[in-house]
């Protein structure tokens, strides 16, 4: 995987700040380059497995329609390098927050709402989430709301049984 810095162009949009490293590889802050106010993540694959990942999180995160989940912006896997684009949401993880302490009961429960509702959409939608835990929701506290923010380790319930990598 090259190494990518702020100021690097990736299709439409220009990489801003690192937001996580890992073994599927690398997501970013980015800006649109005609239409500044538009922020997104870029998620960028390390390999190829990492790129059939990338393709059906595309794929099914498209699917599921819910105001509690990220939406899918982009998703360009011709282009050098391929990249997801995916709404961005400023915050930080739910792990993040818990580790301040406990949220208050009314807080506590509205994350909870969101999070069952992120999810009952990706049901509806015949997406299951095989990896639910506290970093794939964001909580963003200055407009006092929480998405669920990947749909990376799913299946998609459909009788040919596509499933998503692990």
């Amino acid at each position: 995987m090259t190494r990518r810095s702020a100021g690097d162009r990736i299709g439409e949009y220009v990489l801003e700040r690192p937001l996580g490293r890992g073994s599927f590889g690398e997501v970013w802050q980015a800006r649109h380059r005609v239409l500044d106010a538009t922020l997104v993540a870029i998620k960028l694959p390390r390999d190829a497995r990492a790129l059939a990942r990338l393709r059906d999180e595309g794929a099914l995160s498209r699917r599921v329609e819910s105001d509690a989940a990220v939406k899918l912006v982009g998703l360009d896997l011709e282009h050098d390098p391929p990249y997801l684009a995916l709404q961005f949401v400023d915050g930080g993880s739910l792990r993040q927050t818990l580790e301040g302490g406990a949220l208050p009961p009314r807080r506590a429960l509205y994350v909870a709402q969101r999070v069952f509702s992120a999810l009952r959409a990706a049901h509806e939608a015949k997406v299951i989430h095989r990896d639910v835990k506290p970093e794939r929701s964001i909580s963003m506290f200055s407009g006092f709301t929480s998405r669920w923010i990947t749909f990376a380790s799913c299946a998609a319930r459909s009788a040919e049984k596509t499933r998503c990598a692990t």
